[in-house]
């Protein structure tokens, strides 16, 4: 087949990559969402169907089956098929199985788990009232709370009714008389501890797991051994363990799950290994008796309320290598005096230090603020005019200027390395915040605050006096908070690269009448919009965005459509809902051409063709069998094929153009011009480049690549052959 490459290539353009937006899919009884294009990995979201004896899939519509997700299969009045499911075997290809995945499954009485599952996570088997038989496989690294609580394995909840002091401890605990050492066991995982064990417990050798709550309220203990070979210990696992005084954790542990030693009243010491890189959320919350913490380099954040309200912590430090201390970390140590923050720290969370000693002592406050090290805590609220951040500053926490009313100017040097979100939230008069040119994190531009290289938008002072704002192509996050408080904002335009905004984002923009939010945008954060009746929120068909302002009863437009062809891999995207009919339908077809695949696609209106007016994001996923990284696209017009400059995105080939038709996917190269030497469709000096590198035996080149460096026709690649092409590429 004789191929020409057509030199007007204004109908094809390279467009900024956009992310695949995450949407439910159906198969059969199933519905579920993809994980990883690339990856080919999706995650059950929900159950429709009735069977009594159930084989889970590995596979659905060619995606592996890697999760089964949250209430995935609950038993609510919409699916009360699951009443009827009796036993449910789950492939080896799935590794998580989500939160409360089938409570109230009160039908299932069998349950056959694969080796190759890694965790389980709370209540997954909740409710489920007449479960007798599950496996535990030794492959899984976690299981967290209430998993197996109201079933047969474990037909009480004798630890929250424990905290009821008026009923008889007869009547709170059912038969462990079946199990070893008072402690249930399935398999290498511990599950639970009777709570009426004292003295010292031993947990069984070749244990792998403590599950979430296994020692939930064991309040008669004194001591517990944890044998080498352990790898985590799950969410409130020793919750109210308060007799415990001491505890040595094995250096195999990886992961300690949220509070796990939450009300451990008389915790003195206890250790955290080396492979541990997190100290969860409220871990140690009230554990009254510690007196110091020592954070190593090997943790890298610090979780909300950690160590909050350890009323006898007199002393933290926090080592080189730990990044992040959670919002209320050390909130309520009314006895730490002395902290210790090393350099490395990045993030500092609201109140992380608040109602401590250190806080209240007012040495500690030197003009007007509140450092620890090269730590900015906190700026008092009376200060005005411009204020400049102290050189040296590491890290500015998070509502460190909250409610400094008077500030106007905020000057920011490079030493600092981080700054938490929010961090300049509720400042009603700032109009800009200004940042040393060498600091090597941060940027500004007309007054806001950005990441250094410009993707993230970190914070627009509230008083900026911008009515109408379009981000820039390559601004991809809007941070939390980052626009909260903005009453001079009108407009907002968000650009085709944008995908995630932030928590509060665009809270409280009282005169923000109009934000587009593209297709793009696949994350968004609680209460990203003002609650103001002037707001509408443009959005595009069957969009992250779309279903978004939906559940939160946000008013909304469309500004263009999203149309998809799944059984092809293609999908259509308008920006503008003039250029397609909002009702529009993809029709689109593949075909195997003599040098690839062919794909014919267009879009129908009522039965009648649509054609596009103006550009439009073409998606084709890439072809099974074909190398991403080498495939090139053309528009195909008869004999003429037309370069499409595509980029490889989430297992997309992602392109613009004004035309819709026949577009040919292949590893070859189409191109019948002298000159073009790199296949893009166009002479430019990027040719004349590689010729001088293969007239100088830089590189290596192709018979093709050769014929068509050859631009004189003499046999030979020489200089005067780049020269011609410059000439051409110049127009001359």
């Amino acid at each position: 087949m004789k191929k020409y490459l057509a030199i007007a290539l204004a109908v094809v353009l390279v467009i900024s990559v956009l992310s695949i937006t995450v949407m439910a899919k159906t198969s059969g009884n199933y519905e579920y969402e993809v994980i990883s294009e690339t990856e080919k990995s999706c995650v059950i979201t929900k159950y429709t169907g009735s069977t009594r004896n159930l084989v889970i899939p590995s596979s659905l519509d060619g995606y592996t089956v890697t999760e089964i997700g949250e209430y995935a299969f609950f038993d609510t009045e919409e699916s009360a098929g699951n009443k009827d499911l009796r036993s449910v075997e789950i492939p080896a290809s799935v590794k998580k199985i989500g939160r409360y995945a089938f409570n109230l499954c009160s039908g299932l009485n069998e349950v056959v788990l694969s080796e190759g599952l890694e965790c389980i996570e709370e209540g997954a088997f909740f409710n489920c009232s007449n479960l007798k038989t599950i496996n535990l496989p030794d492959s899984i690294n976690y299981i967290g709370r209430n998993i197996l609580y109201d079933t047969k394995v474990m037909p009480l909840l004798p630890q929250y009714e424990r905290e009821d002091p008026t009923l008889p401890e007869s009547e709170l605990l059912f038969d462990t008389s079946t199990w070893t050492d008072g402690a249930l066991y399935i398999g290498k995982h511990l599950i639970c501890v009777d709570l009426r064990k004292s003295g010292s417990f031993s947990v069984k050798a070749g244990t792998k797991t403590i599950a979430g709550e296994a020692f939930y309220w064991c309040d008669k203990l004194t001591s517990v051994t944890i044998p080498n070979g352990v790898v985590s210990v799950g969410e409130y696992a020793f919750y109210n363990c308060d007799g415990i005084k001491s505890l040595y954790l094995p250096e195999s542990i990886t992961v300690i799950g949220q509070s796990a030693f939450d009300h451990c009243d008389k915790l003195q010491t206890i250790n955290i290994p080396s492979k541990v890189n997190e100290i969860a959320k409220w871990t140690f919350t009230g554990c009254k008796a510690l007196k110091s913490v020592t954070i190593s380099g090997n943790i890298k954040r610090i979780g909300i309320g950690a160590y909050s309200a350890c009323t006898s912590l007199e002393t933290v430090k926090i080592n080189s290598g730990v990044e992040e201390i959670g919002k209320a970390a050390f909130q309520g140590c009314t006895s730490l005096s002395s902290i210790t923050i090393a350099d490395s720290v990045k993030l500092i969370g609201q109140n992380a230090f608040g109602s401590t000693k250190y806080y209240s002592t007012s040495a500690n406050w030197k003009n007007n603020t509140l450092s620890i090290g090269n730590h900015l805590i906190k700026v008092r609220n009376s200060v005005s005019g411009v204020f400049s951040v102290p050189s040296g500053t590491k890290a500015i926490a998070e509502d460190a200027f909250f409610d400094c009313k008077n500030l106007t100017e905020i000057n920011i040097p490079s030493s600092v390395s981080g700054i938490y979100d929010g961090a300049f939230r509720n400042c009603t008069a700032l109009k800009n915040i200004s940042v040393a040119t060498d600091n090597a994190n941060y940027s500004a531009k007309n007054g806001m605050l950005y990441s250094k290289d410009g993707s993230r938008i970190i914070c627009c002072p509230i008083s900026n006096t911008a009515s109408t704002l379009n981000v820039a192509n390559n601004e991809k996050v809007i941070s939390d908070y980052a626009f909260y408080g903005c009453k001079n904002l009108v407009e907002i335009k968000l650009s085709s690269n944008v995908n995630k905004i932030g928590t509060y984002a665009f809270y409280d923009c009282d005169n923000l009448s109009t934000i587009t939010v593209p297709a793009s945008v696949t994350a968004i954060g609680d209460w990203a919009f003002a609650a103001s009746e002037k707001l509408t929120v443009y959005v595009q068909a069957d969009t992250f965005a779309e279903g978004y302002v939906k559940a939160n009863e946000i008013k909304y437009d469309y500004m263009g459509i999203t149309i998809k062809d799944e059984r092809n891999g293609v999908i259509v995207i308008t920006e503008n809902k003039d250029i397609l009919p909002v009702n529009s339908q993809l029709k689109a077809s593949v075909s195997k051409a003599e040098d690839g695949n062919k794909y014919s696609i267009n879009v129908e209106s009522d039965g009648q063709n649509a054609s596009p007016n103006g550009s439009v994001t073409v998606k084709i996923a890439v072809p099974s069998g074909m190398d991403a990284s080498a495939c090139k696209v053309y528009f195909a017009s008869g004999d003429e094929y037309t370069y499409v400059n595509a980029i490889v995105e989430d297992g997309y080939l992602v392109f613009q153009t004004t035309k819709l038709g026949d577009f040919l996917v292949t590893e070859n190269l189409l191109t019948a011009i002298p000159g073009d030497v790199n296949g893009d469709g166009k002479i430019s000096a990027i040719d004349a480049r590689i010729v001088l590198q293969i007239a100088a035996e830089i590189k290596t080149a192709t018979n093709e690549e050769i014929a068509l460096a050859d631009v004189n026709g003499d046999g030979k690649i020489t200089a005067i052959d780049a020269r011609q092409i410059l000439k051409t590429a110049a127009g001359l």
